[in-house]
């Protein structure tokens, strides 16, 4: 598979700072409010992403990644 990235954003409520990006049960990096986080995925399958803020609030998406020829 060609290294593509998949960029991670979110949306937060009022005085979050950070916010943690995990892929699975691997913690994949940190953002501040308004940044993105470049993900390489490495290969193709179904993943589930989560982000959790500096409060505790989290969401979780399942999205799959398919290599298009």
């Amino acid at each position: 598979m060609r290294e593509e990235t998949i960029t991670l954003r979110t949306t937060t409520g009022a005085g979050v700072r950070e916010v943690y990006w995990f892929v699975g049960e691997s913690f994949v990096g940190k953002t501040s409010v308004g940044e993105t986080l470049a993900w390489h995925p490495g290969t193709s399958g179904e993943f589930l992403v989560r982000a959790v803020d500096d409060q505790g609030q989290a969401d979780s998406r399942k999205i799959e990644v398919a290599v298009v020829q």
